[in-house]
């Protein structure tokens, strides 16, 4: 333990600059400012937090990862990172860093005085080219006697860089070289915010179309096609995509910031307007429970025109499994299409208590003889002008005991 809490502090001060790099020179960015902006504390988080990552000492590494920002800011005109908060959000060794502070430095560490470290920082919005062609700040030196010290204390933010915060999120790529052996985690960082004002929202609304990749932190990239069907009101806006899960969010100008939190996933990130009816989503996933895998994904997509057929594409997830005995109720979902869109779940061989309504709805209550697997078969279709479409999809549910 005795060579770990400085690094800690080391990727401590890196944040700081990270994030204090917005502070300098931010009240003199475009009209939206406040006469006398109110900060307000974020928490905001790591996604693909750093964890138990081990430094040798002498020899550069460099870490990758996202600061992302909670989607119901307005534009951000400063920044200030609150260095006890953060403390918080760090762990040496899985022991939370406030209570190594508490003891006694020379009884961990020895000579503190041979402890030291330098870091740099680029900051960029695609995490395979950060680390080249981002935004360049340092070098910085951190050392550990009796406080911490970081030299240079703060940065000013380009242009480019408010651009890349406010688009709601921010790679880092941190390069630190360390003259000793560490091990740190961290997984957020405490700001203080000064919010603009955004200017009027823009229309999102419509069914969206395209391709998205994303990286994956525990195996092979991925990608495929994609349907986003999009309902707005006024600067509050939702999205269903084709999976079925909704995104929620805020819509300040022509950027639509937005979040889904469940039990297994988070995903948080952007849909801007690159043109009418163009836009590019850019967002950050990662899971919640163990291997803990997290990725950055970017969507290109195309709103579908006015007297078009928007594709209609089934949203249900997998349906529920049934006990005997218990009622049993599944109604599919969809979104896109055009017109009236009919919708049927039916089994493939009826299931022994269950019927599938005039709304498509199967129902009932399960009796003995449905004990096993059934295919369901979802089919549904719409009355589009340019030709009707019919999308069909099978899912199996059991019925137990």
């Amino acid at each position: 333990m005795n060579c770990r809490r400085p690094t800690a502090y080391l990727i401590l001060g890196a944040l700081i600059l990270a994030v204090g790099s917005l502070c300098g020179g931010c009240g003199d960015e475009g009209p939206g400012q406040p006469q006398d902006p109110q900060p307000q504390r974020v928490v905001a988080e790591l996604e693909g937090a750093v964890s138990d990552v081990q430094l040798s000492a002498g020899v550069p590494s460099t870490l990758v990862f996202t600061l992302q920002l909670p989607p119901d800011l307005a534009p951000v005109t400063a920044a200030e990172i609150d260095v006890t908060a953060t403390l918080d959000h760090v762990q040496v060794g899985g022991v939370p860093l406030w209570q190594l502070i508490a003891r006694k430095v020379a009884s961990l560490f020895g000579s503190a005085d041979d402890l030291g470290a330098t870091a740099s920082i680029r900051i960029g919005d695609d995490p395979a080219t950060v680390c080249e062609s981002g935004i360049f700040y340092g070098p910085f030196t951190v050392s550990h006697g009796t406080s911490l010290v970081v030299s240079p204390e703060t940065a000013v933010a380009d242009g480019p860089t408010l651009q890349i915060i406010n688009r709601g999120s921010m790679i880092l790529c941190l390069t630190v070289t360390a003259n000793f052996d560490a091990e740190f985690s961290v997984d957020a960082v405490a700001v203080d915010l000064a919010e603009g004002n955004c200017a009027a929202p823009e229309d999102f609304a419509g069914t969206w179309t395209g391709t998205y990749e994303c990286g994956n932190s525990c195996g092979e990239p991925f990608g495929g096609d994609v349907t986003l069907t999009v309902t707005q009101d006024g600067d509050e806006a939702s999205y269903v995509d084709q999976g079925g899960d909704t995104y929620t969010g805020l819509v300040c100008g022509d950027t639509f910031h937005f979040e889904r939190v469940d039990d297994d996933e988070i995903e948080r990130g952007t849909l801007t307007l690159d043109g009418p009816d163009t836009a590019t989503k850019r967002s950050t996933w990662r899971s919640t429970t163990p291997p803990y895998c997290s990725g950055n994904c970017v969507d290109v997509l195309t709103r579908a025109g006015v007297g078009e057929c928007p594709p209609l594409v089934i949203t249900s997830g997998q349906p529920p499994d049934g006990s005997i005995g218990q009622l049993y109720y599944f109604e599919p979902t969809t979104s896109g299409g055009q017109g009236t869109v009919t919708r049927w779940a039916i089994p493939t061989e009826p299931i022994p208590g269950l019927e599938t309504l005039s709304s498509g709805v199967l129902t009932g209550t399960p009796t003995a003889e449905a004990a096993g697997s059934w295919e369901v078969r979802v089919t549904v279709y719409d009355s589009c002008p340019q030709g009707g479409q019919t999308v069909n999809r099978s899912y199996t549910i059991v019925i137990g005991e």
